[in-house]
């Protein structure tokens, strides 16, 4: 399952970036809604146990700031204009 989990998640990521055209709104509304679907899973994977969501929500959070961090070449690339031949 976690195979086709995150090849599933992964392209729907990649379709959805490329419809938002790096527009921060449509980013956004993606951001909330995966937060909303984060949320979930470590509620239920806590089984409501507040001390548990915690120490889920610490990982998540250096999870996610240490692999955001490490993705800023690759956004700063994305978001570069292509060079065409007529532009050299």
């Amino acid at each position: 399952m976690p195979d086709t989990f995150e090849r599933q998640l992964a392209s729907l990521i990649a379709e959805a970036l490329s419809d938002a055209h790096g527009d921060p709104e449509q980013m956004g509304v993606m951001i909330e809604r995966l937060s909303y679907s984060l949320s979930l899973v470590i509620a239920m994977a806590a089984r409501g146990n507040k001390e548990g969501i915690e120490e889920f929500l610490m990982g998540a959070e250096s999870y996610l700031a240490n692999t955001t961090l490490s993705l800023v070449p690759l956004a700063k690339a994305m978001s570069e204009p292509a060079i065409r031949p007529a532009d050299k």
